[in-house]
């Protein structure tokens, strides 16, 4: 051994060199207590002794470079190339020193579970501490060190190394503002939120039952809701290179005022004096209509607030232009107007003398045959001329004149 002359070992006595290998394949060396002013070039020498042969010279066939330092220099730790959620890994701290007679101890300090693993390698001159855990997302950024203790248990040196655990989205929630139950017009803003993800999400999609409305990179969308379109069941997903993760459906509900109202016949088409007529007033409306209001030729109806109007025996008076207002809790419309023609016969029909009261044998008599209303209008006249034979049975004869 020559740390600069073969005798600075040797003046240091022997009992600080200890040869740990063999003569046939191993020729490790110990060396204890190694001061500052040791550092050199240390080898194995080989002398070849043959007694049928002359002595070979002496031969260098190790050479080893010693740095004493004053202190043990930081352990190095090696993660694996990449931590995933749920994927056992191993992460290994190493410092480059084995010394069985001066054991350190390498310890991992951060992370709450793991098992950690110390083990010297001779053939490496090394000592290791591997830790084998099951990542989890919540270990994304924790600082994981591993601490270099001298047999005394007095720590030495550290080092440090950011966990960067992959993980899918987590926490995948739809927030809807302003609230679950708007109305129509209302700007509607979905905010899909997660907790975390590793790498950074870089697409957001938007499901509404079961179709795809709108995806992107921003994770929010906002629109002006519209009725029965934008009513349903929404729900968001969270796309990153590890995986898409879905968040639990929302029920979105708009509501909005009456629309479409109109007025329809349900009995009584054409429609005769005396028979039954049923108007109904039919609209779109979410929430359901509250209360009706009948109007007749452009006035009020009082005490009728049901969807339908009935007349039970309708009368001629009755007839006229008929709509309605239907009303919720959003809001109120009106549906146009539809005519109600009561149709009956002939009323206050009369007969009556046009010529003079008193009438000659041969002369021209006229008689007027007049209607006090008729819906249709009067398409013909039918004349009789009554006769009493016997003077009892009264008859009845069609005449024309």
């Amino acid at each position: 051994m020559q740390p600069g002359g073969e005798s600075d070992m040797a003046s240091a006595g022997m009992e600080r060199v200890k040869f740990l290998g063999n003569l046939e394949t191993d020729g490790s060396l110990q060396l204890s207590d190694l001061r500052a002013s040791e550092n050199g070039t240390y080898g194995l020498r080989l002398i070849l002794s043959n007694p049928r042969k002359k002595q070979e010279e002496e031969k260098w066939i190790i050479v080893i470079s010693v740095k004493v330092m004053d202190s043990p220099p930081a352990p190095q730790i090696q993660p694996p190339s990449e931590l995933r959620e749920s994927t056992l890994a191993h992460v290994v701290c190493s410092v480059a020193y084995h010394c069985p007679d001066y054991p350190i101890t390498l310890t991992w300090i951060g992370l709450g579970h793991g098992t950690p693993e110390l083990t010297m390698r001779t053939e490496s001159g090394s000592t290791e501490n591997t830790l084998t855990f099951t990542p989890t997302w919540q270990d994304h950024g924790t600082n994981l060190s591993c601490r270099l203790s001298t047999p005394a248990g007095t720590p030495s040196s550290e080092s440090s190394v950011v966990l960067d655990v992959k993980y899918a989205p987590k926490g995948v929630q739809l927030n809807v503002t302003p609230g679950q139950t708007i109305r129509e017009g209302d700007r509607l803003v979905l905010m899909c939120m997660t907790n975390g993800s590793n790498p950074p999400i870089f697409t957001y999609k938007w499901r509404k039952d079961t179709e795809y409305l709108h995806q992107g990179q921003e994770q929010k969308w906002e629109f002006e809701a519209k009725g029965d379109e934008h009513s349903g069941s929404y729900l968001c997903e969270a796309v990153n290179e590890i995986s898409l993760v879905r968040s639990p459906e929302l029920r979105i509900d708009v509501q909005y005022a009456p629309k479409d109202a109109r007025v329809e016949l349900l009995m009584g088409s054409p429609i005769q004096e005396g028979t039954m007529v049923v108007l109904s007033c039919s609209c779109r409306a979410h929430p359901v209509v509250s209360s009706y209001t009948w109007y007749k030729n452009g006035q009020h109806i009082p005490a009728q607030t049901q969807q339908q109007l009935r007349f039970d025996k309708i009368h001629a008076d009755q007839s006229g232009s008929y709509h309605c207002k239907p009303q919720n809790r959003v809001g109120m419309s009106e549906s146009p107007a539809i005519t109600v023609d009561v149709q009956y016969a002939p009323k206050e029909v009369r007969i009556t003398l046009v010529t003079a009261l008193y009438i000659w044998e041969g002369s021209t008599v006229m008689l007027n045959c007049s209607v006090g209303s008729s819906n249709p209008p009067v398409t013909k006249y039918t004349w009789y001329k009554e006769i009493i034979p016997g003077g009892n049975l009264l008859e009845k004869h069609p005449i024309l004149i």
